[in-house]
């Protein structure tokens, strides 16, 4: 038996999944779904089927993808994460990380989204910005939060 890494199910009959190099365990396709499927860029629904996919995301239907275009052109929303401890704004003394987000824009590409930061973000001597399209890093979180969820779960009685 192996557990579901989403509700920490343990079931004769999971199945696995290997994306990006790494495996993953689930009891059942809505988990799997829950876990791995992409949100629409525009409504957030997870998407299951084909999707469309354009530069500014992967969108459930094409009205989603036309209303987006229409609205941000081909530009996505961005986390912008600043590099390198200082003791005046990321001290590691306070147990603040090497690589901290500091803010969130939407701009075309990730060199813009940290042009656009610049402005708003103190950076000390040595210290650096880059950017990751927000889709992924909240994918990254919410995955993390399931993970956490299901441990959770498994231990208890």
């Amino acid at each position: 038996m192996a557990m579901c890494e989403v509700c920490g199910n343990n079931y004769d009959k999971a199945f696995t999944v290997t994306l990006g190099g790494q495996t993953h365990t689930f009891d059942s396709f809505e988990c799997a779904i829950h876990a791995l499927a992409p949100r629409c860029a525009h409504c957030h629904c997870r998407v299951i089927g084909h999707g469309i996919e354009q530069a500014s995301g992967i969108y459930c239907c094409d009205h989603c993808a036309r209303h987006a275009e229409q609205t941000h052109g081909a530009q996505r929303e961005y986390v912008v994460y600043r590099h390198g401890w200082n003791q005046a704004n990321q001290d590691p003394g306070r147990g603040l990380p090497e690589k901290m987000p500091v803010a969130r824009v939407v701009a075309g590409s990730p060199e813009e989204a940290c042009r656009l930061a610049f402005r708003e973000v103190n950076l000390a001597s040595g210290q650096t910005l880059s950017a990751e399209p927000a889709d992924v890093v909240d994918a990254r979180v919410n995955n993390l939060d399931l993970k956490a969820e299901a441990l959770e779960r498994a231990g208890t009685p």
